[in-house]
Formats: structure tokens, sequence, C-alpha cells
């Protein structure tokens, strides 16, 4: 449905509000999480793809956020009022903002007020569900599996997907027995929500060292013809190994003689890297590259976890406080930290490992029908190993 767009003469600012059930019916955990963050997590950046004039290119969501072509990583993300953005890399904005405790988001495109002066590339502003005097729970669990998939056209084959992000939470009035009954004045909403997926590669093989390559012998690495002669006439052709003992200058030029029959005597292996060479898998076939088909787990688990307390102190005055945590691990990951299956102690993965902790206290004090006193602090603490 279409609505004729009121005037605004307060301000010039060009916004969208999106309600979060439009969150919850986007389909976020799809083939390549294209709508989730880095994290795997649902993310509610996926809203800005209901807005016009942006878009979020990349595999991953926070890979590249535009808004009216402004450069990505260059949104903002307020929480409650109080910038909820990692100054150091934006594109993390608001990590661990869970979808399901996000009450609305109003989406600023353009004319920022002189108030959000960080802001290039889109506003983001995020409002947290609240308590009521009703008790209210809920339950869930968002799957991805292959299972629900059809084949892939003329190849019959299906992308093995294994991701679910499930959780809960829980909200009404603060209420102690026998100590405090908070209805009408003290209340509060929990959510705690994780992501898993877990599954094993198998199917990208790795080129190691063959058995003759291991001890020496690199006869099998000269391919084709002679590609030349170097100053002392001696045939030129690739894949030579040559001895760096036996360098000399002839005419200006540096000459090395190569191995004979392009084999290393075991005299000369370096004892380092004879043992790290012992580390390296075998090969799985009789090919001299792509010849080892490693099978090694893929894990990440992303956990959000967080509590509002909202609390009347009269019929002016109210006092909220907000804290959101976000932990994600990924110690073995293909598409994250470029896993290759070797052993632990020469692969080149190194784990993902980041944390992130939100703190938001606001206070509201009404002084007249039309004026209205807001202070508010906040504490954004991001860590990534």
């Amino acid at each position: 449905t279409a609505e004729v767009s009121l005037l605004k003469t307060e301000s010039g600012e060009l916004s969208h509000d999106i309600q979060a059930q439009h969150l919850i019916d986007l389909p976020l955990l799809g083939i390549g999480g294209t709508y989730s963050s880095s994290q795997g997590m649902r993310f509610y950046q996926a809203e800005i793809a209901l807005v016009p004039g942006s878009s979020a290119p990349g595999s991953g969501f926070t890979s590249g956020i535009r808004v009216n072509g402004a450069p990505n990583g260059t949104q903002r993300t307020q929480i409650d009022g109080m910038d909820g953005t990692n100054q150091i890399n934006a594109v993390q904005a608001g990590v661990g903002a869970s979808v399901d405790t996000i009450q609305e988001t109003a989406i600023q495109t353009s004319n920022f007020a002189p108030e959000f002066g960080s802001v290039g590339g889109g506003l983001i502003n995020l409002t947290m569900r609240s308590g009521t005097n009703q008790y209210h729970g809920a339950g869930y669990d968002y799957l991805s599996n292959e299972i629900f998939n059809g084949d892939a056209p003329f190849v019959n084959t299906k992308q093995r997907i294994r991701r679910n992000d499930y959780g809960f939470n829980v909200g009404g009035p603060v209420w102690i027995p026998k100590v405090y009954n908070g209805k009408n004045r003290t209340f509060f909403f929990f959510n705690r929500e994780q992501y898993r997926e877990t599954f094993v590669v198998n199917n990208v093989p790795i080129t190691v060292p063959t058995a003759a390559y291991r001890a020496g012998n690199f006869a099998g690495a000269i391919t084709g013809g002679s590609v030349g002669t170097d100053p002392l006439g001696n045939t030129i052709r690739a894949g030579m190994i040559y001895d760096p003992t036996t360098a000399q200058t002839v005419n200006g030029q540096v000459v090395e003689t190569a191995f004979a029959g392009n084999i290393i005597p075991a005299s000369r292996f370096d004892k380092v890297a004879l043992a790290i060479q012992n580390l390296i898998p075998n090969p799985t076939n009789g090919n001299t590259s792509l010849n080892y088909l490693p099978s090694f787990p893929n894990d990440r688990v992303t956990t959000n976890w967080n509590v509002k307390i909202d609390h009347q102190l009269g019929d002016k005055a109210k006092i909220s406080g907000l804290f959101l945590e976000n932990y994600s691990y990924a110690q073995i990951s293909q598409s994250l930290n470029g896993s290759e299956g070797l052993p632990n102690e020469i692969t080149a993965t190194r784990g993902s490992f980041s944390i992130s902790h939100q703190y938001r206290v606001n206070f509201d004090y009404t002084l007249s029908p039309t004026l209205l006193l807001h202070l508010g602090a906040g504490i954004t603490l991001y860590q990534l190993n």
C-alpha cells in the first residue's frame, strides 16, 4: 500500500520507520547468510534492504552497507538514543542488538541534524523493547538446512547448510514475592539468543609435497623443453633447482649450477625445515598438485543476551537502563579464518574471537506538556582477537 508522506516542518530529514516484525519475516539465514552479520547471526542492519536508495553488496551484510551512494562503513547506529557504533570499524556497528529485542528502527538517509555530525551513510536509530504490566515470553529457532532446498539446476546437488539461530525472551513487571511488586512502576525485558554453525569441509583439496619431493627429488618438477641458456652455456628448463653454493659472476651476471638430476642431497636438508615438513600430511592421490583432501570441522558460535529495566520514579520522571553483551567464537572457520585443514602447528588459520558490551542509562523528566528533559549516558566496549 502507498501512503501520502506528511510534510515535515520541524526538520528536513528523510527517514523511514521499520517495525521489528519486518526483520522477523525476512529470510536472514539463507545460502551464504546474505542478510546475516559477519558473526552469522540475524542482523538488524538487514532492514537497509527495505529502504529506497540503499544497498548492502557482498555475501555478508556487514561487508558493505551503502546509503545514497556513500562509502560503506560511514553509517552509524544509535541504541536507545546513544551511539552504539564501534569507532574503529563502523561496519561492526551496534553488535549485540538482537533482532528480537528491537521494538522499532528509524533509518535516516539524508539531511541529518547537527547532533548526528559523525554520520555519512545512514543513521540507524534502534528503540529496544521494554516490559509491560503483563508477562510475555517467546521461544524461537531459525533453522537453515539443505533438506528444505531444491537441487541445483543441471548438477542435481545441494549445498550443505546447517545453521541454527535460537533463543527466548521474557518481559513483564519486576515481582519479588513478599519483597517487591513492580506493577505500574518497574518493568524488565530479557532476551538470550545463540547462533551455531557446524559442518565439515571435505571438498576443498590443497597441495602438499609428494613423497619424491619430501626426499629432495624434484626431477618431476621439470616441465617442457629448453627456455634458453645461461652465460656458461648451460641449458635452462622450467622447474630446475639451483645450488646456491655454486654462485659465481660471469660477464656481470650471477650464475648458479643446477643440482644433478634436479635432486637435492639429503645432507643439505635443513633440520628445522625437515621437522616442519614431517608435520605436513601425506598426499591422498598421485597428483603433484591438489593432492590432499582435508576433512576438518567449521564451527562458529555467537551468543547475544541483554536485559532492559524501566522504572517510573513518579508521574513525571522515568529512568531506564540497558545492558547488552555479545560474544562470538570461531576457532576454525574456512570463511572467516581461511582454514585449510593443516595441523594446528603449521596452519595459517587463526581463530576469530570478539566480545562487545553496551551500557545505557536514560533519565526523562516532563517539565511541561511541551517540554521534556532527557539525559543519557552510554558506554560501548569492543574487543577483537
